[in-house]
């Protein structure tokens, strides 16, 4: 068995962070097939939650934008509007 790098604990909690984030998107896109492809709100939340991943799992790499909870929950906003705006 290899032996873990002693990170684990905080990698699963990085994942536990990223998890309801993502969920939110996958939820979106099933209830709204193209969304990522119809919307720049859902499109640049995607973007935010990889550089949300990258600011998590490996901090030294650094992120284009800044990105933390707070701004997932305002961008996931303007998401959300614009899927009302735009109904199915």
């Amino acid at each position: 068995m290899t032996r873990l790098n002693g990170q684990y604990l905080k990698d699963q909690k990085a994942v536990q962070t990223l998890l309801p984030w993502r969920e939110r998107l996958e939820q979106a896109q099933a209830a709204y097939p193209g969304l990522i492809r119809l919307s720049a709100e859902a499109h640049h939340y995607r973007w935010m939650l990889e550089e949300f991943r990258v600011s998590l799992f490996a901090q030294h790499m650094k992120t284009r934008l800044p990105v933390s909870n707070k701004r997932l929950e305002q961008q996931w906003l303007l998401v959300q509007t614009w899927i009302d705006q735009h109904p199915r």
